[in-house]
């Protein structure tokens, strides 16, 4: 019996802990399944999945593997690039492709829950919102068009772990406005703690991560921001668009009614230095917006 052709794709690096098992049981699945494969054992299929076997880290191997099929970049209109510790539910990725493609998204994610392992708290789920936009979507669930694919593929081997790729994808074309959000009606949750794996993998292959991010950013002719907000605007559970200052006291309070669910010390201490201590060391330009056009290309 021939399989049904799918527009949409998930590609999860994934190892033997791998959860993306789990994101197969449910509703039908609107999207192929690639398995970017590192586990030291054979991988053993469980369905109608694609296998590509190849040790290595994460975004280095996808552009080898996308280089060696380019069938895969055409053939989808949207493809996660997942890590393989993200708890998320096969309806939800069957919505977040209907979201991106209904929104005209290039770049999006879910929102992360409250209990979530985070770095950045404007990627948290906030429920006030359907969803928001910003300039910085996360390198571990991104949703990319295959037009930001396309655009952002030649850049991926040179950072091996996606630093820096958070900070550009969304801030390739000539217009990026409303084009990349977090999508704050569809959840995932991620499980580990950030760079637990990663630090370990890139000590081994001799690179220095901090020196890869800012040679990335250098690149494009921007830095790594300082306590600014990454949220411009937003939309609201009634469908009202709200600008910087109202999307970011709506997710203040958001995140303030689930601090008890942080897995981090002091959480309180982390929430203050975003939302209230902020505002009074950064400028206005600066604190209701860290978009400013898009990126200079080499």
């Amino acid at each position: 019996m021939a399989l049904p052709h799918r527009r949409f794709a998930v590609l999860v690096r994934a190892g033997e802990s791998s959860l993306h098992r789990a994101w197969l049981g449910g509703e039908p699945r609107t999207w192929d399944l690639i398995v970017s494969w590192f586990g030291a054992t054979p991988y053993v299929p469980g369905g109608d999945e694609m296998v590509l076997e190849q040790r290595g880290m994460k975004y280095d191997v996808i552009a080898r593997q996308l280089r060696e099929h380019p069938e895969l970049v055409e053939r989808y209109d949207y493809i996660v690039l997942a890590d393989d510790d993200v708890e998320i539910s096969v309806e939800t990725i069957n919505r977040l492709f209907e979201v991106a493609e209904q929104e005209g998204l290039e770049v999006c994610q879910p929102g992360m829950t409250a209990n979530s392992y985070f770095s950045f708290i404007h990627h948290l789920q906030s429920p006030s919102f359907r969803l928001r936009y910003t300039p910085f979507v996360e390198v571990m669930f991104p949703c990319l068009s295959r037009a930001a694919l396309r655009r952002v593929l030649p850049y991926f081997e040179d950072s091996p772990s996606g630093m820096g790729l958070d900070l550009i994808w969304a801030r390739l074309e000539p217009d990026n406005w409303f084009r990349a959000a977090v999508v704050d009606s569809l959840a995932m949750r991620h499980t580990r703690p950030l760079g637990s794996a990663v630090a370990g993998k890139m000590r081994e292959a001799g690179r220095d991560g901090r020196a890869i991010l800012h040679a990335m950013l250098h690149r494009f002719g921007t830095t790594m921001p300082h306590r600014i907000f990454y949220c411009y605007a937003g939309v609201t559970r009634s469908g009202r668009r709200v600008g910087a200052f109202g999307t970011r006291w709506r997710m203040a309070w958001d995140s303030l009614l689930r601090l008890r669910h942080w897995p981090m010390p002091r959480p309180l201490g982390k929430w203050w230095v975003l939302y209230v201590r902020s505002p009074k060391v950064m400028p206005v330009d600066t604190l209701v917006s860290a978009y400013d056009g898009p990126l200079r290309l080499d």
